[in-house]
């Protein structure tokens, strides 16, 4: 990952649930609310999340990606978009089964000996590194 990417991930995971109106989708979905109407019942306060957080950021004061050039901007905004939006909990069964996928294609992958070595870009890191010391650990 560059660290436009970590930028992008820290922006994401540090504004996933700015401006939350406390409720939840399906109440949003179920009154025909003003959000829901906006982002057509998909994702509502995800997609509210992401928008809220590139409007904040059009405040000069408060963009954090304004050390990017515009192309490294536009990354970033997808980078952190994509995040934002993954964090709806209709679509997290569908991001473990992906990921289980994902897995087990590998593991098939590096059974057959046909195949030479997996490039370094596409393996799934199985590695579980060390918090940082600040952080505590709840396990």
């Amino acid at each position: 990952m560059s660290q436009k990417d970590v930028l992008a991930a820290l922006v994401a995971a540090a504004a996933h649930d700015y401006k939350h109106d406390g409720v939840n989708n399906a109440f949003h979905i179920n009154t025909h609310s003003e959000l829901a109407t906006l982002y057509n019942d998909r994702s509502v306060l995800e997609n509210m999340h992401a928008a809220e957080l590139f409007r904040l950021m059009k405040v000069k004061k408060f963009n954090i990606f304004s050390i990017l050039s515009p192309e490294e901007f536009t990354e970033a905004r997808k980078i952190a978009t994509s995040a934002i939006l993954g964090t709806d909990m209709t679509k997290h069964f569908n991001h473990i089964a992906d990921f289980q996928s994902r897995l087990a294609a590998e593991a098939e992958f590096t059974r057959n000996p046909d195949h030479g070595p997996i490039p370094e870009n596409q393996k799934v890191s199985r590695e579980r590194s060390e918090p940082p010391a600040y952080c505590t650990s709840y396990e």
